[in-house]
């Protein structure tokens, strides 16, 4: 019920705001003090539209927070920023296909996937798929 009204709240601030407020470079513009800002973040904010913004943002938490329960929507914010930190997602990537490639050269060689082989595999989603594949091979 708190996500439906918050969202209500943005919608209605998004379609209530006033309109010579919504874009921050042409309200510089009309101020005079564009020149005072460097030209290309001017023009970078001719993009940003707040009343758009108050809709869209307004709309996707109303959405989700009447979709999904309180906690895991709130526990869904929080790992944003592990969404974006570049350096680890890259090193873990590389680090499963390294695994992965290691994997497919034993099983292409004819080779078994031995405990040592998934004793190795730090990511616990990729160790419960090498685990199934061996399982689906023993019962073929």
């Amino acid at each position: 019920v708190l996500g439906f009204f918050a969202g209500t709240i943005f919608i209605l601030s998004g379609i209530l705001w006033p309109a010579e407020f919504s874009n921050i470079a042409l309200w510089l513009e009309s101020t005079g003090d564009a020149e005072s800002y460097n030209k290309y973040l001017v023009q970078i904010l001719r993009f940003f539209d707040l009343k758009s913004l108050f809709i869209v943002f307004g709309g996707t938490i109303s959405a989700t927070f009447v979709a999904f329960p309180y906690t895991k929507t709130l526990r869904s914010f929080r790992s944003i920023p592990k969404v974006f930190a570049a350096d680890v997602a890259e090193e873990a990537t590389q680090e499963i296909y390294d695994q992965s490639k290691l994997i497919a050269e034993k099983r292409f060689s004819g080779k078994r996937i031995t405990n040592d082989d998934l004793s190795s595999l730090e990511n616990p989603f990729m160790r419960r798929w090498i685990e199934g594949l061996i399982v689906r091979e023993q019962v073929e």
